[in-house]
């Protein structure tokens, strides 16, 4: 197994490794650079050559490999993580959520001998997903249905899953209750020696006692 310390070190090393030649970046053609751990979506000037400006990058350190993928030259369409960017003409990006082909539809299933919060949270996260991911109403509305066919085939109930779903909309779209104002309060330490038992008692009846003079 690699060290617990490895992805921590790999990220500091990109972070530096990006301040470092930050400005070659624009002469290179790079629009726009954004990074994810090892995945990077990248907007580059027509001008600029996606195989060439990977070389020209791989040159600067010897650890740093990069390859790159294109959007597709007919659909516009590009993947990248779990999201799939398509860019149009005049409107600029759409994204929906991407799946890759390998994935079989399979999830913890009802019948599962589970505590129920598992299942409520695998349809809860798809949901949540969906929400953030989906620019438009066409690709949300495409993607709950994708949601309803999939927890069927794992024996979810119908119910189940649009309860998630109109949850899920209410805390994105529901305005948020008023918070009341809060009281400043200050924190005062009392230090007693420890003496076993008693001086468990005793922190119990200071405790109480402020709460009866001074109630939250």
């Amino acid at each position: 197994m690699g060290s617990p310390l490895a992805p921590l070190l790999a990220e500091i090393f990109l972070q530096e490794f990006e301040k470092k030649y930050l400005s070659l970046f624009e002469n290179l053609g790079i629009v726009y650079w954004k990074r994810y751990v090892d995945d990077t979506f990248v907007l580059l000037d027509p001008k600029f050559s996606a195989k060439i400006v990977c070389a020209e990058l791989s040159k600067l350190h010897p650890s740093v490999r990069f390859t790159s993928q294109e959007e597709d030259a007919v659909t516009h369409k590009l993947p990248f993580l779990n999201v799939l960017i398509q860019r149009q003409e005049g409107i600029g990006f759409q994204t929906r959520i991407y799946r890759k082909p390998t994935f079989t539809g399979l999830i913890t299933k009802w019948n599962s001998f589970v505590p129920k919060i598992y299942k409520y949270n695998t349809i809860s996260v798809m949901v949540h997903r969906a929400i953030q991911i989906c620019s438009s109403y066409k690709a949300l509305h495409a993607e709950f249905q994708f949601i309803r066919k999939i927890s069927k085939r794992n024996g979810y109930p119908s119910n189940f899953v649009d309860s998630i779903i109109k949850r899920q909309l209410n805390l994105k779209y529901e305005p948020p209750a008023p918070v009341p104002p809060t009281l400043s309060t200050d924190t005062i330490v009392f230090k007693i020696p420890y003496l076993g038992k008693e001086s468990q008692v005793y922190g119990k009846l200071v405790t109480s006692a402020v709460a009866k003079q001074y109630p939250l």
